[in-house]
């Protein structure tokens, strides 16, 4: 009976430990941003859109232009406390805040492709996420409007090939 007993406990405590790999919008964060807070980028990639390959090569040209070396970055970076609220699923679309450093929350899109959640970081979700922001902070709705024409003529796509 005892052995019984013992397996069934380590079968949980396996299916437990393995929890944070399953793919649901708060692992599939958590696992993002594990990630991106160690400049894995090419492990962050596995959590986010293919749209989103863009914006994380721009975080990763960004980080290789601060003039920083990528320990300094880290150590930087590691400093920074992530909560995970839970998640709001809408179909095939979820959102999920992380609040950084128990100051700043920012409510993070996640969708579902080919059956598996992934981070949406490309330009139309990211832009709707600094219009909520801006709306949170009373900026106009013609300015957000300009800002949103502005965003719209720039042709990032080229900018990262330059850079390369």
């Amino acid at each position: 009976m005892f052995q019984q007993l013992a397996g069934l406990i380590v079968i949980i405590l396996l299916v437990s430990c393995n929890s944070e790999n399953k793919n649901d919008p708060k692992s599939v964060t958590k696992q993002f941003f594990s990630a991106m807070q160690t400049a894995n980028f090419e492990e962050a990639q596995k959590f986010a859109t293919k749209d989103s390959k863009m914006t994380l090569q721009l975080a990763q040209m960004a980080m290789s232009f601060s003039g920083k070396n990528k320990d300094t970055l880290l150590q930087e970076i590691s400093k920074h406390s992530l909560d995970y609220g839970e998640p709001v699923i809408n179909g095939d679309e979820a959102t999920i805040d992380v609040t950084v450093d128990k100051k700043q929350k920012i409510d993070f899109t996640l969708k579902k492709e080919e059956g598996l959640w992934k981070m949406a970081l490309d330009l139309n979700t990211l832009m709707k996420m600094g219009m909520g922001k801006m709306e949170e902070k009373g900026v106009s709705q013609d300015e957000m409007e300009k800002i949103k024409k502005e965003v719209d003529e720039l042709n990032v796509d080229s900018m990262v090939e330059v850079t390369k």
